[in-house]
């Protein structure tokens, strides 16, 4: 907290201050916030939230993008990108990537569908890949 109080005292939970504060709990409004729910263009949002991932996590920097073509379309994939790696302690890692302009609403279905869903197309992706691919032992 930026005020400086004690996250426990009367003062700190009801300081002005503290109405600034980001907490999981409530999303202040922002222009950056409202910018990326105005995306309508499929491609776009999966160009950024790709580019996003590789300067937020080293670990995603070799991601492929297997949901856009080479102009920057969408494409029919089960993930919107792939990534078979390991990490520094010698954890291997099999990363998929989902990235959606899925309202709110709708997520649900989106990603926990037992059939379309994005979780099981990760799943027989991981399956399929685990037979295939040396480095990924997936469970």
């Amino acid at each position: 907290m930026s005020s400086g109080a004690s996250k426990t005292s009367p003062e700190a939970a009801n300081s002005v201050a503290n109405l600034h504060d980001n907490r999981a709990e409530t999303l202040v409004p922002s222009l950056t916030r409202e910018k990326l729910s105005n995306i309508t263009d499929e491609g776009l949002f999966e160009r950024l939230a790709a580019g996003v991932l590789r300067i937020a996590e080293p670990v995603f920097h070799g991601i492929v993008e297997t949901g856009t073509n080479v102009r920057g379309q969408t494409i029919a994939d089960p993930a919107d990108g792939i990534l078979y790696t390991m990490a520094h302690d010698g954890e291997r890692l099999a990363i998929i990537a989902h990235h959606t302009i899925t309202r709110k609403a709708s997520l649900r279905s989106k990603w926990l569908d037992p059939t379309k869903g994005d979780v099981m197309k990760a799943i027989r992706l991981f399956e399929s890949a685990s037979t295939r691919v040396p480095l990924c032992q997936c469970e």
